[in-house]
């Protein structure tokens, strides 16, 4: 989470600096649904039926994902 929301904790240490309880709440309403997703894409992987034709499915999805991967 560090890394993969370190832009948003960045910018929400930066505007409410000085008011912990605020930037906290406010970093945890804008990874929410991201962080939402991510989790279910993860317990998806783990309850599909592996066949080859979703092997190419998941390379796919898998491939979207790193790319949306700050460097």
């Amino acid at each position: 989470v560090k890394i993969l929301f370190a832009g948003e904790r960045k910018v929400c240490d930066q505007m409410f600096e000085g008011m912990n309880d605020l930037k906290d709440q406010c970093f945890a309403a804008v990874i929410a649904n991201s962080f939402s997703m991510l989790l279910t894409f993860g317990d998806a992987i783990a309850k599909i039926n592996r066949t080859p034709e979703k092997l190419f499915v998941l390379m796919d999805m898998y491939e979207a994902m790193r790319e949306l991967r700050p460097d």
